[in-house]
């Protein structure tokens, strides 16, 4: 049996009383008698009829009302503002000036005008923010009722200002996320070889691992089983020198070897129109040698790496690190990849949805980036986010980048031309240039006496 709504049950009365006061109304316009009393009454009951048909719902909690706008509230600036600048990049992880060019670069998309029926949307400033504070909370600080009570805003909203965001960003993916053309890379294998002495290299590649909440409900959830979590996901970066994500591969699950992602992108399968023929990336000894990808030497268990080899990996070790420092500065500014609170499941949306997530966060970096705020408070770095043992504090990073400088000015500044496509024999020759200079470097040992003669 079908089981009637309360506001249908009231209807069906009063659509009753209503036939019945229309009956009894003609019936006194039969015989004549005007009744003042009676018509109001009819009056009443036909208004009552009316309203109650318009009406939605039966009752509705009236909306809670506030006086203060959270979002306005964080946005003013000058003395006596609620949040000053540092509470401020506490809160929502950017600057309000980094906050207000991105609103300029979203502002105009499609997903933020109003349509012909339904409210007027929120300000994108405050839509944005809803995002940032959403990806720059970590475990139950994403959580729904955590940011309802920090914004002010209901769960329902809060979802809906993200999804908005998360679209308008992902449309900047090809303009923001881009792989350099030849002038830049000629500018970036310059940069690499005057701070760490390497030449011809255009970046940096690593992977690493973003954890996930919960066990994924799906028949491939123990393929998400990784090394260092429970349950994650696997994501290809290829970094510059100056921390700008070149490319990505983001959507294997966390047991994904690295060099088994890197097989997979488009940059291992058509590598010519990617570098020239003496241009290369390097990376940890995970990935197998290439024409275009030299990586460290493999200790094997039990053994001790041969000397040179040994030099080799020192030599490449402050380049590395870039890669380390890229994947702890997008974990730190955004904590969300720290925890993933987002679940995956039969259905395919539902990883499309993450992964759309990390694109936005990803844009969101290298827009950071361009406007050279790539740095973020030490407070807000964790060891967890790293991966190795490359990264190094800005003190040593800084003495190794004066050693090196110093190092290719004194030998001249030596070019590496190989443009062979055997695999190894780049590493080979790049060894051999390393081993061979590396005397000018071992030859003055002391700190101080690099600096020195970097400053002559």
């Amino acid at each position: 049996m079908v089981r009637l709504s309360k506001r249908r049950v009231n209807i069906n009365k009063i659509t009753s009383i209503v036939k019945f006061r229309l009956q009894y109304r003609r019936e006194r316009e039969e015989i004549g008698i005007m009744d003042e009393e009676e018509d109001e009454v009819d009056e009443r009951i036909f208004l009552l009829y009316r309203l109650k048909k318009r009406q939605r719902y039966e009752t509705r909690n009236s909306y809670r009302s506030r006086n203060v706008n959270e979002f306005e509230r964080d946005l003013e600036e000058g003395e006596g503002s609620w949040l000053n600048d540092t509470e401020f990049l506490q809160k929502y992880r950017i600057t309000r000036e980094a906050l207000q060019s991105i609103v300029a670069l979203i502002k105009d998309h499609r997903v933020f005008k109003r349509g012909k029926r339904g409210r007027r949307q929120a300000k994108v400033e405050h839509q944005l923010m809803a995002f940032l504070k959403y990806v720059g909370s970590e475990g139950s600080g994403a959580g729904g009722m955590e940011l309802r009570n920090v914004l002010k805003v209901g769960y329902g909203t809060t979802k809906l200002y993200r999804d908005r965001v998360v679209k308008a960003l992902c449309s900047l993916k090809e303009k923001v996320i881009t792989w350099p053309d030849r002038s830049e890379r000629l500018v970036i294998s310059n940069k690499i070889e005057y701070l760490y002495g390497l030449p011809n290299c255009i970046g940096i590649i690593d992977g690493t691992l973003l954890p996930l909440y919960r066990e994924p409900q799906s028949h491939d959830a123990p393929d998400y089983h990784g090394r260092k979590y429970p349950y994650s996901l696997s994501v290809l970066i290829v970094c510059d020198s100056d921390r700008l994500i070149r490319y990505y591969l983001a959507g294997w699950p966390g047991s994904a070897h690295d060099n088994r992602i890197w097989k997979d992108t488009r940059i291992f399968k058509n590598p010519h129109a990617h570098f020239e023929c003496n241009e290369y990336i390097i990376g940890d000894c995970a990935f197998s040698p290439s024409w275009f990808l030299v990586p460290t030497f493999k200790k094997m268990p039990g053994q001790e790496l041969p000397s040179n080899h040994q030099t080799f990996n020192d030599a490449i070790s402050s380049p590395r690190a870039i890669s380390e420092q890229t994947n702890g500065i997008l974990k730190g500014r955004f904590p969300w990849l720290r925890q993933i609170r987002m679940n995956i499941t039969e259905n395919k949306n539902s990883l499309k949805n993450i992964l759309e997530y990390i694109d936005a966060i990803f844009i969101l970096h290298n827009l950071l980036v361009m406007r050279c705020e790539v740095d973020i408070p030490q407070s807000w770095h964790d060891q967890d986010d790293y991966d190795s043992n490359d990264v190094q504090d800005d003190s040593s990073m800084i003495a190794r980048d004066e050693e090196r400088s110093w190092r290719v000015r004194a030998s001249g500044g030596l070019l590496l031309d190989v443009s062979t496509s055997e695999d190894g024999s780049r590493r080979n020759t790049l060894l051999t240039h390393i081993v061979d200079t590396a005397a000018i470097d071992w030859a003055k040992k002391n700190r101080k006496k690099f600096r020195n003669a970097t400053s002559v």
